[in-house]
């Protein structure tokens, strides 16, 4: 049981960690650009720069920025996804013990 409290604990908390790393490399990063679409019709995907538009996201585009903003896309690979995958790594051993437990007690 306490197993199962601390996993919901860490899958509670990872998201708020991850948006503060996050927010340490721009606007770019902490907006997620590369996972979220925009609410515009076309394109659906951009690069929000510092500025006020964005570019619409291709490989020359991503390129580019990634040429530009080294540290930021630095941050963004050694950082911010890999925190993404450990909270997907807690969320899911979270759900596995949580449902076996819950599986074993009803019976």
């Amino acid at each position: 049981m306490r197993l199962i409290i601390l996993l919901a604990t860490l899958s509670i908390a990872t998201p708020f960690i991850i948006s503060q790393v996050a927010t340490s490399f721009g606007s770019a990063v902490s907006e997620r650009f590369l996972e979220r679409p925009t609410d515009s019709d076309d394109p659906r995907y951009t690069i929000p720069p510092e500025t006020a538009t964005g570019k619409a996201l291709n490989g020359d585009t991503l390129t580019e920025w990634v040429q530009a903003q080294g540290r930021l896309a630095n941050g963004y690979a050694t950082r911010v996804i890999p925190l993404d995958i450990l909270y997907l790594v807690f969320l899911g051993f979270f759900l596995g013990i949580a449902s076996t437990t819950l599986v074993g007690s009803s019976t």
